[in-house]
């Protein structure tokens, strides 16, 4: 059985000094282990509530709205999430290779096991960063490929991944995506990606849903029929510009 999200009408208020303030009012998507799935939307359109959600780190079943129905997991799902805020997720103390690996030590597998890994993602994401570097020693845009890989490491069930190419300049931020399709390929898991990066959002995806901060809905979900693998050359297809089109001005009507 394929793994998959429905996301069904979720909606969500958050109350504060009183005052009553809707977050998401009625978004619906599916996220399937065979299609790539992102997120687009401006500031404050609950993006990154949705996430949250999703990986059940926000509680909505009170007086929200809404179900989310997992299909083909296990009991215990293993998350792998990216925060956008990377450099609070990070332990300093630790080296490069001990931070990716920390999933792994907390885990009933072995260290070495961890180890193993994180160099394996280190010599395809990170070549050239010694695994023994401290996080200090980094820059920003280091740092945060550091929490990608650590949430590569654990061999996730589900990826979630907010601004994981923030800090990124654009042509690192464009090869960086397209490894990272290779390792979702290998692994074919449901994914949900958010960016601001329109190019990005494109590059990687099957599947665009644009949430309306108007509307706080998902508004329309754009298919985008480029066949895997991605290649940079695609950045100037057809199919790509005229994603990047309805993408930005859908963008700019909600400006």
């Amino acid at each position: 059985m394929k793994k998959s999200i429905a996301l069904e009408n979720i909606s969500m208020k958050f109350y504060r000094d009183g005052n009553e303030k809707c977050v998401l009012d009625g978004v619906s998507m599916t996220l399937t282990e065979d299609r790539f799935a992102s997120l687009v939307g401006p500031n404050g359109s609950g993006k990154s509530t949705l996430m949250n959600i999703i990986a059940r780190i926000m509680d909505y079943e009170n007086d929200d709205t809404g179900k989310i129905i997992y299909n083909g997991f296990q009991s215990e799902k293993k998350i792998g999430y990216v925060w956008q805020n990377y450099k609070d997720s990070l332990l300093p103390w630790l080296t490069v290779e001990e931070n990716i690996a920390f999933p792994i030590y907390v885990s009933p597998r072995s260290s070495s096991d961890g180890k193993e890994l994180a160099r394996k993602l280190i010599g395809t994401f990170l070549p050239d960063i010694s695994p023994k570097a401290m996080i200090y020693q980094l820059s920003g845009g280091q740092q945060q490929m550091v929490c990608l890989l650590r949430a590569l490491v654990l061999e996730p069930d589900i990826m979630l991944l907010d601004e994981p190419f923030a800090a990124l300049d654009q042509q690192r931020s464009w090869t960086t995506a397209l490894h990272f399709e290779k390792e979702w390929s290998k692994r074919q898991i449901p994914v949900l990606f958010v960016s601001h990066d329109v190019d990005a959002a494109v590059l990687l995806s099957d599947d665009i849903g644009l949430l309306s901060k108007k509307n706080r809905k998902i508004t329309k979900c754009i298919n985008n029929t480029l066949e895997h693998p991605r290649t940079l050359d695609m950045l100037t297809a057809k199919e790509h510009i005229l994603c990047r089109k309805e993408i930005i001005e859908f963008l700019h009507s909600e400006s």
